[in-house]
């Protein structure tokens, strides 16, 4: 299960990139719903191996919250790659990398400390400022 969120400020649009179960992604449109949100769009599904259908520089800030656990590093690199260019050159890219080594440990993080997760992301020239 992969989520991800986009924030364009020009268009005042949330894109989702998902991929999980059709179970999943009614639940994330039924929430979507009852919160009476209707600029929420989903733009592909990154389980295919596609890229972010959304043009080179065009996002201004990026949020992976608790999602890079289900992942393995092939995936994650791709997403790190894929969204570097997406995003504008002083967007923000905000990573919350929980189930690391010590943040309750689980699956393809819960060898990482926090260390690790900055530099496998700065390794795809994004810059930590923390």
């Amino acid at each position: 299960m992969t989520w991800r969120v986009e924030f364009n400020t020009e268009w005042g649009c949330i894109h989702t990139v998902y991929s999980g179960t059709v179970k999943m992604q009614d639940a994330r449109d039924a929430t979507a719903e009852s919160e009476g949100l209707k600029n929420i769009v989903l733009i592909s599904d990154q389980s295919e191996g596609s890229k972010i259908n959304l043009e080179d520089e065009s996002i201004d800030a990026m949020l992976f919250y608790d999602i890079l656990h289900y992942m393995d590093l092939m995936e994650r690199n791709k997403l790190y790659n894929d969204s570097y260019r997406v995003l504008k050159n002083d967007a923000l890219l905000s990573v919350y990398p929980k189930h690391n080594k010590l943040d309750e440990p689980l699956w393809n993080l819960s060898d990482m400390q926090l260390e690790d997760v900055i530099k496998e992301i700065e390794s795809v020239k994004f810059n930590f400022e923390g």
